[in-house]
């Protein structure tokens, strides 16, 4: 601790004073029994001195500063200096208490008496012999009543932050959970669109590729039969048994001149007639070609042919 001002401090056994403190002690006549020892007892740690019969305490005082000025010192926790001046040593944000401390000295033929720079001490040198010393107790300032008002304020306030981010993540919650908004329900319509027709466009290629398409489809009809229609030729009537046979028509293959034989009348009446120089007959109509039912009508009969 090496800052200007007017203070003293105890001086540590077997260390000198800091820079910039000076050396001083005071020394007690203790007063002693008639009879008896008055022998000095210590505990703990003390000041550099002596202690026998009689007391002699050490300090290091200095005084390069004005005690009204206010100095930085510490504040962590609360100290003592020892008053120098008439006035306790001004510490920056902290609040001093003055404290004495008295002493009874020997009253017969008394020795006290101080050297160097010491602290402030009064002694009276009547019948009643005494030494009083004085202290200067330091702690942390209170805070000032603006300051608590203005810390108070920023309490409130960032309490009302804190709680209006909470009640809108709750809100925002309970309307996730219970409130359905109308552009998920847009969302899932159009999902449903896409999907929809995702599966037509499936379907669709599944209708262009028959060899692919898991439903049923039946097989093509056959083709209607091609008529051989050829004119009709009129067919000579079968010949009573020993009669002659006439042919009309030109002669059979491998056929002679003469007569036929029983067999070629049936060969006559088995050849297939050539009716493609007759005109088709009005009341005939060709049956109409049918067609396999389309995709749509599988669809709405669920599979089953209609």
């Amino acid at each position: 601790m090496n800052v200007s001002g007017e203070y003293c401090v105890y001086k540590v056994a077997g260390a000198h004073c800091p820079g910039g403190f000076r050396e001083g002690w005071i020394y007690w006549d203790d007063a002693a029994p008639w009879f008896g020892d008055s022998q000095q007892g210590l505990a703990g740690t003390v000041p550099h001195g002596e202690y026998d019969r009689n007391t002699k305490i050490y300090y290091c005082c200095r005084r390069d500063g004005n005690a009204k000025k206010e100095i930085s010192l510490p504040r962590e926790s609360p100290f003592y200096l020892l008053r120098l001046s008439s006035d306790c040593q001004e510490v920056k944000g902290m609040e001093v208490k003055q404290e004495w401390v008295y002493w009874k000295d020997e009253k017969t033929v008394n020795m006290n008496k101080e050297g160097g720079l010491y602290p402030a001490v009064a002694r009276s040198f009547d019948l009643n012999e005494y030494t009083r010393l004085y202290y200067c107790y330091y702690t942390k300032k209170p805070t000032s009543d603006s300051a608590k008002k203005a810390m108070l304020a920023i309490y409130i306030i960032a309490g009302l932050v804190g709680g209006s981010i909470i009640l809108m993540a709750i809100i925002c919650i309970l309307q996730r959970i219970f409130i359905r908004n109308p552009k998920d329900d847009s969302d899932d319509e159009d999902e449903a669109h896409n999907a929809s027709n995702i599966r037509r466009e499936r379907m669709m290629n599944t209708q262009a590729s028959p060899e692919r398409s898991p439903i049923y489809r039946p097989p093509p009809l056959d083709e209607p039969p091609e008529y051989n229609i050829s004119p009709i030729r009129k067919k000579s009537p079968i010949p009573a048994e020993g009669a002659a046979v006439v042919s009309t028509g030109p002669p059979l293959e491998g056929a002679t001149g003469g007569p036929r034989d029983e067999e070629q009348p049936m060969l006559a009446a088995e050849r297939q007639p050539d009716m493609s120089a007759l005109p088709l007959s009005p009341e005939y109509t060709p049956r109409p070609e049918s067609k396999p039912p389309s995709y749509e009508e599988v669809l709405r009969s669920d599979g089953k042919i209609v």
